[in-house]
């Protein structure tokens, strides 16, 4: 079973927005592993791929897949 659940603290317009638009781009949800590596990086600021997915207990081939996709679409560097 897997819990989801919203932060009472301050909201990140910004990156709510980001999310929003690369949505309506693509015409569909971004993936979860794709938001979680967003809101690690937006923690984290900088990070490798095995930070990434020791933090957010992944596999690391999961992680590197959705990093090149968020790349492409230039999400990140």
């Amino acid at each position: 079973m897997v819990r989801l659940f919203i932060s009472k603290g301050p909201m990140d317009k910004a990156f709510i927005k980001m999310v929003s638009d690369e949505q309506k781009k693509l015409g569909r949800s971004l993936p979860i592993y794709s938001l979680m590596i967003l809101n690690t990086l937006k923690q984290l600021n900088r990070s490798s791929v095995s930070e990434i997915a020791e933090y957010i207990k992944a596999e690391e081939k999961k992680i590197r897949i959705n990093i090149e996709a968020l790349t492409e679409s230039g999400l990140v560097e």
